[in-house]
């Protein structure tokens, strides 16, 4: 991806030089003096290159954003499986079948108190924790949102804490059986958005355990 971009805004640059130099050239050739017709169009078409730049510029730094984001939601994930390889469990925003949705980084929290991924995946497992490339700069959790994590206790999704469900007593705050990771990318035309996963008429993407409710099939 980054390649891409470097080459795009190369291919830009050089086509801005070509027609710079050509206007160069063409105004260079004449004898008198430019009349404010010329001038104005010569303005005119360095406006619409300065232009081009820029909205070129901006379109390549959403898609490193969105880059960031995706490769984020699997560091996180890696993370939470590791915690789950030690002691059985994930961090746990929920009791029996619902769940608390917690931003990981803000220090608003959508329900609930301090997130539990902050408190049992980082540092142990995650160093530091993954923040948001938008949010991180802005801290403005409603024009830029945050990561979010949730957890359901049940981890058989039928509705029962049992046995086969994990309750790590030893850990506080370890009780997760399913969970997911949220992103929202700033490119809703990803083609790894759907219309499965939209909140507020915004798509998010969606990194879950197959345990998830209505993700059997586990990772995005």
């Amino acid at each position: 991806m980054r390649t891409k971009n470097s080459e795009l805004r190369t291919e830009n640059t050089r086509k801005t030089a070509s027609v710079l130099r050509s206007v160069f050239l063409v105004l260079r050739s004449r004898s008198s003096g430019f009349t404010l017709i010329e001038l104005l169009v010569v303005i005119v078409v360095i406006s619409i290159l300065a232009l081009t730049i820029m909205v070129s510029v901006g379109h390549a730094r959403i898609a490193a954003r969105d880059t960031t984001r995706k490769g984020d939601l699997k560091a996180l994930e890696a993370a939470a499986e590791q915690l789950w390889a030690n002691e059985r469990c994930y961090p746990n925003t929920g009791t029996n079948n619902g769940s608390s949705v917690y931003y990981l980084n803000a220090d608003t929290i959508v329900q609930g108190g301090i997130s539990p991924v902050k408190t049992l995946l980082a540092p142990a497992y995650i160093n530091p924790l993954p923040e948001d490339p938008a949010f991180k700069i802005s801290h403005d959790v409603v024009a830029d949102f945050p990561y979010e994590y949730e957890s359901k206790q049940d981890n058989e999704g039928d509705g029962v804490i049992d046995a086969d469900d994990p309750n790590n007593a030893g850990v506080a705050g370890c009780k997760g059986g399913a969970y997911r990771f949220v992103a929202f990318l700033e490119n809703q035309n990803d083609i790894e958005l759907t219309n499965d996963f939209v909140r507020n008429t915004k798509k998010y993407l969606q990194l879950a355990s197959p345990g998830w409710p209505g993700n059997p099939a586990g990772n995005y």
